[in-house]
C-alpha cells in the first residue's frame, strides 16, 4: 500500500535491510473467514520478495470485539510466529481468547506447523456468538442482559435462539410465539419444540384481538374522504408491527431484556421485512447469513454443537431447497398459504457476488448468462437454476431488474436497522454505504437484455 515515485515499497525489506533482527506486525485485522490462510500467504509473499534477508514475524493480532455504530466487528487473534523460511511455528490457543505466547530462539527453530481450520460455517458461528457477547460491552454492563426473542415456529428464529443458548445460557432467553389465524399447528409446535429442547423460558401470547382492535381504530380513519380502508398488505403489516413493538418490545422492558432481529441477509437484501415490526431489535444475529447458510448452520447445531435435533428436521429442505408435503416452508404467516418469495439458493449465491468486495454488477450477471457461465461463477449447479426457473430468458431477466430493484428500494428500511454482526466480506450497515436513489438500467444493460431476449434458452458451458 506505500508507494514511492509510483512503485511499491516493501516495507518489511526497508526494515530488514536497516537492520531489523526480528519483525513484529501490530495487527488489528478483523476476522473474516480464510484471514489466516491469507495471513500465512503474505509472509511468503514478503519472504520471497526478502529471499535469504528475511528474519523471523511475529503476527500479533487483536481479540475481540468491537463496533462502529451499526455493525459488530469480530477479532479471532490468531497470533502467529513465522520463522526465517517464512513457515509458521508458534501458534496462539484458543479464538477470541487472550494468550501469552513466550517466543524464543529454539522455538523458531521448530519444524513448520499446519494450520487445522474449523468449517466456514462453524466460524462464521463463532463469530456470532462473539457479537453477541459484545452487547454487554457496547453499553457498559458487567452482565450478560436476558434477551426476548419471537419465536414464530421458522427455521430464523429456532437459530436465534439456539446461538442466544450459546452466547449467554438459556436462563437468559425468553421465548414468545405470537400467533394469529394465520399460523399453522406446525409451526407453533415447531416453536414450543424448540424451546424446550433449549430449556428456554416460552410463552404463547395470542394477537388476533389485537390485530383485530387495531384494524378496526384505523379502518375508522378517513382522512381524505375517500372511505378507503386497509389493504391487505396493510393488515399483515399491522400484525408485523404488534408484534415487534407492542408486544415484544414492551416484553423486553418489562423484563430489563433486549429483544433480537431475527432476519437473515436475504430478507435484508429484498426489504422483505416491515419497517417497525421485524425491522427492529437491538442486534440483528443472522443478518449476515443468507438463507442457504442458515440452513447449513442448522445441520451444523444439530450434528457438531448439541449433536441432537434441536433445529427441527422439518424446517429444513433438501440440496435443491425443496420441502416435503410434511415440512414447514419459510412464510411470513401473515395470509393464507403464504410462502416467502425468495429463489433460495440461487438468490443467496446471487447476493454473496453482488456484496463481494468487487462487487458483481447486473450487466456482469447477464455477461455470464449469455456466455452460459452464471452457474459455474455463482457457484450453483444448472439443477438449480432449472429448480427456480431462471433458465428460461424471460424469467432471467425479469427476476434480474427485480434483484437491482429491491436492493435499492429498501434501503431506508436497512438504515433504521439494528446493529449486524459482520460475517461476509461485506455486511449491510456501515460496512456497506449505501445511497437511497432509485435504480436506473444502463445503456450496456439495455443491449444485453436486448440480446438475452433473443436466446430461446441459458445454455450451460462446465459443469459444477
Amino acid at each position: 500500500d506505500y508507494r514511492r515515485d509510483g512503485e511499491a515499497q516493501n516495507i518489511t525489506q526497508l526494515l530488514i535491510k536497516n537492520g531489523a533482527r526480528y519483525i513484529v506486525n501490530i495487527s488489528a485485522s478483523p476476522w473474516t473467514t480464510g484471514k489466516n490462510s491469507t495471513r500465512d500467504r503474505r509472509i511468503k509473499f514478503l519472504k520471497k520478495e526478502s529471499g535469504e534477508l528475511f528474519v523471523p514475524f511475529l503476527y500479533v493480532n487483536c481479540v475481540g470485539a468491537q463496533n462502529n455504530g451499526k455493525n459488530i466487528v469480530t477479532f479471532d487473534g490468531g497470533t502467529t510466529v513465522y520463522n526465517a523460511d517464512g513457515e509458521p511455528v508458534v501458534l496462539n490457543g484458543e479464538h477470541y481468547e487472550q494468550d501469552l505466547v513466550m517466543v524464543t530462539e529454539e522455538k523458531l527453530l521448530r519444524p513448520a506447523l499446519v494450520r487445522t481450520e474449523k468449517p466456514k460455517i462453524a466460524q462464521k458461528l463463532e463469530a456470532i456468538i462473539k457479537g453477541i457477547q459484545h452487547v454487554k460491552d457496547m453499553n457498559g454492563w458487567a452482565e450478560q442482559p436476558k434477551y426476548v426473542i419471537g419465536m414464530s415456529g421458522g427455521i430464523d428464529s429456532a437459530i436465534v435462539a439456539a446461538i442466544l443458548t450459546l452466547a449467554v445460557g438459556k436462563d437468559k432467553v425468553l421465548g414468545i410465539n405470537m400467533p394469529t389465524i394465520y399460523n399453522s399447528e406446525k409451526t407453533k409446535k415447531a416453536a414450543e419444540e424448540v424451546a424446550e429442547k433449549l430449556g428456554i423460558a416460552y410463552e404463547v401470547i395470542p394477537i388476533g384481538e389485537l390485530v383485530d382492535v387495531n384494524c378496526d381504530l384505523l379502518n375508522l380513519s378517513d382522512l381524505d374522504g375517500s372511505g378507503k380502508k386497509l389493504s391487505s398488505l396493510n393488515e399483515e403489516n399491522v400484525q408485523a408491527k404488534i408484534r415487534g413493538t407492542s408486544v415484544l418490545s414492551n416484553i423486553a422492558a418489562k423484563y430489563g431484556a433486549l429483544f433480537t432481529n431475527n432476519g437473515n441477509k436475504v430478507e435484508v437484501f429484498f426489504g422483505y421485512a416491515t419497517l417497525y415490526g421485524d425491522v427492529n431489535g437491538a442486534i440483528a444475529p443472522l443478518g449476515d447469513l443468507t438463507k442457504a447458510e442458515i440452513f447449513e448452520l442448522s445441520r451444523y447445531l444439530n450434528k457438531e454443537v448439541f449433536h441432537k435435533e434441536v433445529i427441527p428436521e422439518t424446517l429444513i429442505p433438501d440440496e435443491l431447497f425443496r420441502f416435503r408435503e410434511d415440512q414447514i416452508q419459510p412464510s411470513a404467516e401473515l395470509k393464507e398459504k403464504q410462502v416467502d418469495p425468495m429463489k433460495f439458493g440461487y438468490h443467496c449465491a446471487m447476493i454473496e457476488k453482488a456484496m463481494d468486495y468487487k462487487k458483481t454488477s447486473p450487466e456482469q450477471f447477464m455477461r455470464w448468462y449469455i456466455d452460459g457461465t452464471l452457474h459455474t461463477n455463482l457457484n450453483i449447479s444448472y439443477e438449480l437454476m432449472q429448480r427456480w426457473g431462471v433458465d428460461n430468458p424471460q424469467e432471467f431477466v425479469a427476476d434480474l431488474e427485480n434483484f437491482a430493484q429491491a436492493l435499492q428500494r429498501s434501503t431506508f428500511k436497512r438504515v433504521q436497522s439494528p446493529p449486524i454482526i459482520i460475517t461476509s466480506k461485506t455486511s449491510f450497515g456501515y460496512d456497506l454505504r449505501e445511497s437511497i436513489l432509485p435504480w436506473e438500467p444502463s445503456l450496456e444493460y439495455e443491449r444485453l437484455k436486448q440480446k438475452i431476449g433473443e436466446m430461446e434458452r441459458y445454455q450451460p458451458r462446465g459443469e459444477n
